[in-house]
């Protein structure tokens, strides 16, 4: 498998993910770094479950970034929402968090 780097202007998050997705084959899965230990049946429901060009993985109503790009349609979107917790590392209280949860 080749992997490809990809530098986007950095003009912030959503530009960012918009210009990546919009240069690589899709389907894609985009899995932003601050958010590890992501389960693998919160991935098989985001996969199952997406029906719109576009669609965002939620967990307890929280957006985290993790997102399945059939198509770059951008009102044709829709949000997934997984019962379990997933910690988007941002604070100390989060990486200490996470931390907890590491086998």
């Amino acid at each position: 498998m080749d992997a490809k780097i990809l530098y986007t202007s950095g003009y912030g998050y959503e530009v960012d993910v918009l210009e990546a997705v919009s240069r690589v084959e899709r389907p894609t899965i985009v899995f932003p770094s601050d958010v590890p230990l992501i389960p693998k049946d919160a991935i098989n429901l985001l996969i199952s479950e997406c029906r719109s060009s576009i669609c965002s993985l939620l967990s307890r109503s929280e957006f985290i970034g993790v997102s399945i790009w059939k198509g770059l349609t951008l009102d044709n979107y829709q949000s997934v929402t997984y019962p379990g917790l997933i910690i988007n590392v941002n604070t100390k209280e989060d990486y200490e968090k996470i931390n907890k949860n590491c086998p």
